[in-house]
């Protein structure tokens, strides 16, 4: 590397290779003797300084890339637990909107000395008008009841334009995929069941008890308007019996006749069940794990 020196004598200033450093020669400029002084490779001095930004610059890198992959390992841990307490607070919404459900068809109950019928029928017998409109001044919403047309058919004009105002009782939180007019909920609608078609039950009706009967229940991807008089899973038979279902792992919700939440597990025997859909079967239900 070339080294600079200035000639103590006449002051002329000189750029020689870094090999003359330390010899003497005569000045290019006045002739008289002089002595390279300076440090053989100085110029080369800065390399070890770059080499120590690299090698920093390397350990950082090294050290935010070890971060990286902890929060993504802890992010992973995390996430189960994360999803576990989302689905728990999805779960205690569509306990509470079965509840307030059961509230409201108790309070119905107090007013009219029954529960409502699964439908109203038309002037041929077919299904009108579904429970689920007729407690709405129970569920506190008096004001979809009161637009409501009991003189035109639930899918008429006069009422299709209430499908988008579901009351949020009649929906669960898991299944806020589905559109925003079809229930999560369906009535234990049968001939020996809570809900038995165009007739209304009282209580005295429900020899098997309350709380060993199953009122209303999940069923997930329904495809039912809640404005539809239909409970069960076709079209042509609003009274088809179906058991519960739900999108919650491991089981599914269900409203007793007393008004009670309880959560009845996939493991449930299939005879346990049917017999809390009916009122007066005499079955012994077996208590549920």
């Amino acid at each position: 590397m070339p080294v600079q020196f200035t000639c103590p004598h006449c002051g002329a200033q000189t750029t020689v290779a870094d090999q003359f450093v330390g010899r003497t020669g005569a000045c290019s400029s006045c002739g008289q003797p002089i002595t390279v002084h300076g440090a053989p490779g100085a110029a080369v001095a800065a390399a070890p300084a770059k080499s120590n930004a690299l090698m920093i610059a390397l350990i950082l890198g090294g050290v935010i890339l070890v971060l990286l992959v902890c929060m993504g390992v802890l992010a992973a841990l995390l996430l189960p637990a994360i999803n576990g307490a989302r689905e728990a607070a999805r779960k205690a919404q569509c306990r509470n909107n079965l509840k307030q459900i059961g509230l409201a068809l108790h309070s119905y109950q107090a007013q009219f000395g029954c529960f409502p019928p699964a439908y109203i029928p038309d002037e041929n017998g077919q299904p009108m008008h579904s429970w689920r409109v007729l407690i709405l001044p129970q569920l506190g919403r008096q004001d979809l009841y009161d637009q409501y047309d009991f003189d035109e058919p639930w899918n008429s004009s006069a009422n299709a334009h209430l499908a988008d105002q579901m009351p949020l009782e009649y929906k669960c939180p898991t299944d806020s995929h589905e559109t925003s007019n079809t229930t999560s909920f369906v009535a234990a609608a049968g001939a020996e069941q809570m809900f038995p078609g165009a007739n209304a039950r009282t209580f005295d009706e429900v020899t098997d008890g309350l709380s060993n009967t199953i009122a209303v229940m999940e069923y997930s991807d329904s495809q039912i308007n809640w404005l539809e008089p239909r409970d069960g899973p076709a079209p042509n038979d609003p009274t088809a019996v179906q058991p519960p279902s739900s999108h919650h792992p491991g089981g599914a919700f269900v409203l007793l006749g007393d008004a009670s939440v309880q959560f009845i597990p996939d493991s449930t025997a299939p005879q346990t069940v049917a017999g809390m859909l009916t009122v007066d079967g005499g079955e012994v239900v077996a208590t549920l794990p």
